[in-house]
């Protein structure tokens, strides 16, 4: 991965490294029947794969010849909100990268997974952290983290369920499913008895239990 530490601390402080050139020669990228202008400079420099549809091999080099991105991998929604990102990045305040919504930095995230794009991923999970949607609402922590590949957002999510202070209900049950709200129930349960009755504190245990747990995901 052609990506240098000095990137990534400018992407996660401000995504600089990610500001397109108003002067910028572009690639063509195509996605349900929409073709994009791509700005080629983080398509060269970044060193990111796009996965495209099989049997085709247009190179970008123009409209008639755009890369055709793989069907049901990418939506125009989803390219739209990276090519905000890179768009932002010429802009002077950084304001309006944080306040950018999380839907558009989760699209960015989904994207730079898929492309292995580690400047984009580093950069989107550092503002996600910071959305009320993940500050507050455990359970969207575990989801996103699922769809996104972050096992540590999963982990992050489950950890809270079981250490925090009223037994998780029946609505958690039915959004995490039987087997996951079993295993977070019974934890839950392991670590509150030891704790009132012996005082002994499993939290450390807990936490490497949850890592074998969640590791056996299909993430």
């Amino acid at each position: 991965m052609a990506f240098s530490s000095s990137d990534e601390d400018s992407i996660v402080n401000g995504m600089n490294s990610l500001s397109v050139d108003r002067h910028r020669s572009d690639i063509f990228v195509k996605v349900e029947d929409m073709t994009y202008p791509f700005p080629e400079d983080h398509f060269r420099r970044c060193n990111f794969q796009f996965v495209v549809e099989p049997g085709t091999n247009g190179n970008g080099t123009s409209q008639e010849n755009p890369i055709i991105l793989r069907a049901g991998l990418v939506s125009a929604d989803d390219l739209d909100a990276v090519l905000e990102v890179f768009g932002l990045g010429i802009s002077d305040h950084a304001d309006d990268l944080i306040n950018l919504s999380a839907s558009k930095w989760f699209a960015a995230l989904k994207l730079a997974n898929l492309w292995q794009y580690e400047g984009l991923r580093r950069g989107a999970l550092s503002y996600l952290r910071n959305k009320d949607e993940f500050q507050d609402d455990t359970i969207n922590r575990i989801f996103y983290g699922i769809d996104v590949w972050d096992k540590s957002w999963v982990i992050e999510g489950c950890n809270y369920l079981v250490e925090r202070a009223v037994r998780a209900d029946s609505p958690v049950a039915n959004q995490l499913g039987t087997t996951m709200y079993g295993v977070m129930i019974a934890l839950y349960d392991v670590r509150g008895n030891l704790l009132i009755n012996t005082g002994i504190n499993l939290d450390a245990n807990i936490k490497a239990i949850l890592d074998i747990f969640v590791q056996g995901l299909s993430m």
